[in-house]
């Protein structure tokens, strides 16, 4: 009998034959806990991807459902002017103090997380007016990406109200 833990022997007596893990058993754990690792990452990366577009169109979304709401409520005409090259959009009817012509202008940075403006289109161009009844004078849609998938941005020519909707990158030969 131990000496300083008299109970020791005891309890090891209690166990049973004890058993330690086998080098197989280490093995087979560890590539088990492999397989699941390859199957989760590229998983959590496309999850993040996704994450990144659908806060991009919400974003955009809020800010022409803004736009809709500042022409109803303050009687006037309000537009968005999309730029699909510097991947920004500028609302001259929120106040700028650094650029007051401009207006407030949001940039949607493809450096981070690869989501940029693939296009927008409406009857007058790159350009979303609304009325000052909140209708726009033509529908059409924004488009913004990465790699992988689209996200359209359509904005009724009847109501004004914005829908969303995800699609694969086109193939392009």
């Amino acid at each position: 009998m131990d000496a300083e833990n008299p109970g020791n022997e005891r309890w090891l007596a209690s166990c049973g034959p004890c058993r330690a893990v086998t080098l197989a058993e280490l093995v087979v754990v560890t590539v088990v806990l492999a397989v699941a690792a390859v199957i989760a990452v590229p998983a959590m990366g496309n999850l993040l991807r996704r994450e990144r577009l659908e806060q991009a169109g919400a974003q955009v979304m809020a800010d022409v459902r803004l736009a809709r709401a500042h022409a109803i409520s303050h009687r006037e005409e309000a537009f968005i002017v999309f730029d699909i090259y510097t991947h920004s959009y500028s609302m001259p009817f929120i106040p700028n103090p650094d650029n007051p012509e401009a207006g407030k202008i949001v940039t949607i940075d493809p450096s981070e997380g690869g989501i940029g403006f693939v296009g927008a289109s409406f009857d007058e161009g790159q350009i979303l007016t609304f009325t000052p009844l909140g209708v726009p004078v033509a529908g059409g849609s924004v488009i913004l990406g990465d790699a992988v998938e689209e996200v359209w941005l359509n904005v009724s020519s009847t109501t004004g109200r914005v829908t969303r909707e995800f699609r694969p990158v086109p193939d392009v030969y």
